[in-house]
């Protein structure tokens, strides 16, 4: 099975400099493609991938008063699917890589200003599992690890800090965990559905050109749910 799409963007931007009088005309019309194919292998086994370009207004101008270049970036993706006969089970494994190109960063010889020389990259994998594992049991996991890094030297446009290549993005985690456990039963006649989950997330960059790192965290929830008449429910959660 092959799909082959595409996005055509035209946009039209007015920057009017107050502090010298100048009004300055920008814009931009872009055709995005996107393809993608699937190989059913088995019944219950699919492969595929796909790759897709994009690109994003960026508002505003630089010391000279020239509108900046759109953001662009383009990103390939291919994984596997399973799903079993009865439809109790699914699955997906997969492998991404983003290319950022136009990210706004700080004007090394102007002050206060910013120019598009910014690039970066997303790569990594994920895991998903989610079905019924037992009568009224249901189980979802899911999984992703995620390397995001700056890709050349630039400067934080915020806090002018250096950034350089190979610096993790900012509040990006390299890992997130999350698991959820439901159970469907009846309790004094009324249909409910008892629950927990745990998400975890790793330590992630808290400021940029600095060590700085957020710590990680893990959230553990319980629920219970139950149906007190047709279209009327009650749930209760708890988390911490």
């Amino acid at each position: 099975e092959l799909r082959v799409g595409g996005r055509y963007d035209d946009y039209d931007q007015r920057l009017e400099n107050r502090a010298n009088g100048t009004v300055a005309r920008a814009g931009e019309n872009r055709f995005s493609p996107q393809v993608g194919a699937v190989w059913r292998a088995t019944p219950e086994l699919s492969v595929y991938a796909t790759y897709g370009e994009n690109f994003r207004p960026l508002s505003g101008s630089d010391f000279a008063g020239n509108p900046f270049d759109p953001n662009l970036s383009e990103s390939l993706e291919a994984g596997i699917t399973y799903a079993s006969a009865n439809g109790r089970l699914t699955a997906t494994a997969s492998v991404f890589s983003i290319q950022q190109g136009n990210i706004l960063v700080a004007d090394p010889i102007n002050a206060g200003f910013t120019v598009e020389g910014g690039e970066a990259r997303s790569r990594g994998f994920e895991v998903d599992l989610q079905g019924e594992i037992a009568d009224g049991l249901d189980l979802w996991v899911s999984y992703a690890y995620v390397d995001a890094e700056v890709e050349n030297d630039a400067a934080d446009p915020d806090f002018g800090k250096l950034i350089e290549a190979g610096d993790p993005l900012l509040n990006i985690p390299e890992h997130t965990l999350n698991v959820q456990l439901a159970y469907s039963t009846q309790i004094a006649g009324l249909d409910t559905r008892l629950g927990g989950g745990v998400l975890h997330v790793s330590e992630r960059l808290g400021e940029v050109g600095t060590d700085f790192e957020l710590p990680d965290y893990t959230l553990a929830r319980v629920f219970a749910e139950a149906e007190l008449t047709e279209g009327v429910r009650l749930r209760l959660d708890i988390d911490n």
